[in-house]
């Protein structure tokens, strides 16, 4: 059975620890990039198991989440000067998501935001931390969110519109709140113009379009096998799709050394590289990465 190494996700493991624990303060650039380090983690491990249980259908769906992780992290890593930012607008997005709900609940008939808002202003246990409102909550991540985006010194891009609101003000959504964390260009609106941007389009049509159908639950008659007296159901899966993500646990442990200063960290971490490129040399170069 076609996997990924457990001895390499145990290597990429050990690596993410000891990422974790550098010296460096723990800052939001830091912390987005862990969450997508440790969820790219998961996801690995979630593909095996699928695999070894013998469901492909989900073992693809996690691979497309995967592949949208991966992705991120690319994004984010592919410039050093940009690094920090980039992963600071991923951090700074998530305000995006309560928006979005709080704006569908205003354009139902039966629900509004207002109700939602005020139990979450008035909870005995503060279901907002720090912050003394959802316009307190909103106004923070917005204005953190919106210093991560400079366009040659032109601060007046009417995508990024925002304005703040004090707490008594009904919500309002702003138009920043449906701008993408990774459009530093003012072109890549979308996910599909992120991978063509950094040039994975072959990458995109061998992994995400063909795990298409098992989000969508489309071309699900594929999956049957007709007899006139007989019905089966086969899930497909194709190996190939796992060299992708092989090879991307050893660029994340790259990506992890060139992002801390801390010494020792970065001595053992090349240790850990090289431990995993020997794992990926001995399983799959040479074809024996069955198990």
């Amino acid at each position: 059975m076609e996997l990924i190494d457990e001895g390499l996700l145990n290597t990429y493991n050990r690596a993410l620890e000891r990422y974790v624990n550098t010296k460096e303060k723990i800052k939001p650039s830091k912390a987005a990039i862990i969450a997508l380090l440790n969820s790219y983690a998961s996801k690995m491990s979630d593909v095996n198991f699928l695999i070894k249980n013998k469901r492909y259908a989900s073992a693809n769906i996690i691979m497309r989440t995967a592949f949208e992780n991966e992705i991120y992290i690319r994004y984010i890593f592919e410039r050093n000067s940009r690094r920090d930012t980039r992963a600071t607008a991923y951090f700074y997005s998530d305000f995006q998501k309560l928006s979005d709900y709080l704006a569908h609940l205003d354009s139902t008939d039966n629900f509004n935001s207002k109700e939602l808002i005020d139990s979450m202003n008035n909870a005995e246990k503060n279901v907002l931390g720090k912050f003394s409102s959802v316009n307190d909550y909103l106004n923070h991540f917005r204005q953190n969110f919106r210093k991560c985006f400079r366009f040659n010194g032109n601060e007046k891009t009417k995508g990024l519109n925002f304005r703040l609101f004090n707490d008594t003000e009904p919500f309002q959504q702003c138009k920043i709140d449906r701008w993408k964390w990774y459009n530093d260009d003012k072109n890549t609106s979308n996910f599909r113009s992120l991978v063509l941007r950094l040039k994975y389009a072959d990458e995109y049509m061998a992994l995400y379009s063909p795990t298409s159908d098992a989000i969508h639950s489309d071309g699900l008659r594929t999956s049957l096998q007709i007899t006139p007296h007989e019905l089966s159901i086969t899930e497909k899966f194709e190996p190939s799709m796992l060299t992708f993500f092989r090879g991307s646990i050893l660029e994340n442990i790259k990506y992890m050394q060139r992002s801390t200063n801390d010494l020792q960290a970065i001595n053992q971490l090349k240790k850990l590289y090289k431990q995993g490129q020997n794992i990926f040399v001995a399983n799959y170069m040479y074809n024996r990465g069955k198990r």
